[in-house]
């Protein structure tokens, strides 16, 4: 199964029975703001998107990589709740450093329960697959850390968890990568995430083919202690799209999956360039040819064809 857009990267692990996982980052849903590079007023629209595109897609679940919403503010999860009860797929969902920004980060805990029922570290399995959620964004630490962090005592936990079953894939909101390989073209991951050269080397360790981010806002492919991961675009910003994972027994496929038109591609495009350095510079890695590498990586050894769907030329076709 692919989606409508281009491929991010062709890998011969994680490897499984026929399984599709579309995973989705940085919604950053916010019901009364506007704006901004992230598109603020255009959120609910692309939350729906979401909604239509994955149901339309029937995969064996829905993965939410953090920052779903703005602010972490009950109102947005209460239109988070409402969009996401029109899914007839399962869903598991880690936090962002946004979804814990309430004057009291635990209704932000709360609230995301409902999406990850009990605590996280915690293990979900889709189809054939077995994913590992990860807490990068402090939710349980009571007062959330300033930037991401998965300390000893969590690291401890994913040591339990990965001791008693054999994880494929593994989710967290922060990218684990180096700052230079994130984005493919000099486009920095803004925090560094705690821990993660000791959170890297355990899932190594433990045989975890592949670990998937959000946050960086920019898709890319990383390495971090041996771990491949892979970085998912954002729902919000450009270019506004979410992730298609399609393992099977040669290998996993990782595509991208537009959620709007031309027309909203170029809005998002133009507020990319109007906003701060690292939007600006995301928008210019696309028109400067970031997308002609595609598919950054490529193990499986069949004749691969060049994508030609709806989206994949348009994000390389806007004006300078």
């Amino acid at each position: 199964m692919h989606g409508r857009g281009p491929t991010l990267a062709r890998l011969d692990r994680p490897t499984a029975a026929s399984t599709t996982l579309a995973v989705v980052a940085d919604l950053h849903l916010a019901t009364a703001s506007r704006g901004t590079w992230k598109c603020f007023h255009r959120t609910g629209d692309r939350l729906r998107a979401v909604v239509r595109e994955v149901n339309r897609l029937a995969v064996d679940g829905l993965v939410l990589a953090g920052d779903l919403t703005h602010t972490g503010r009950a109102d947005q999860y209460d239109a988070l709740r409402r969009a996401l009860g029109d899914l007839v797929v399962p869903v598991m969902a880690v936090p962002g450093n946004n979804d814990l920004r309430a004057a009291n980060p635990l209704e932000g805990a709360d609230a995301l329960h409902g999406f990850a029922p009990g605590d996280l570290p915690q293990v979900q399995r889709f189809g054939d697959v077995t994913v590992l959620g990860i807490d990068s964004a402090g939710l349980g630490a009571g007062k959330p850390p300033r930037h991401g962090c998965v300390g000893p005592d969590q690291r401890e936990q994913i040591r339990e968890i990965v001791d008693d079953a054999d994880v494929d894939l593994a989710v967290l909101h922060h990218s684990l990568a180096d700052e230079a390989l994130v984005g493919g073209r000099g486009v920095p991951d803004p925090t560094a995430l705690a821990g993660s050269d000791e959170l890297a080397e355990l899932l190594d360790g433990a045989g975890v083919d592949l670990a998937v981010s959000g946050h960086t806002h920019c898709p890319a492919l990383g390495r971090r202690r041996g771990l491949r991961e892979i970085v998912a675009p954002a729902a919000c910003s450009f270019p506004p799209s979410f992730l298609l994972v399609h393992v099977e027994p040669r290998g996993t496929t990782v595509s991208m999956v537009p959620i709007v038109d031309r027309l909203g591609l170029e809005e998002a495009y133009q507020y990319a360039l109007d906003g701060p350095d690292r939007a600006r510079r995301i928008a210019e890695a696309f028109t400067g040819g970031y997308l002609d590498r595609f598919p950054l990586v490529d193990e499986l050894d069949d004749e691969f064809p060049t994508p030609s769907a709806p989206g994949a030329a348009d994000l390389v076709r806007l004006p300078r």
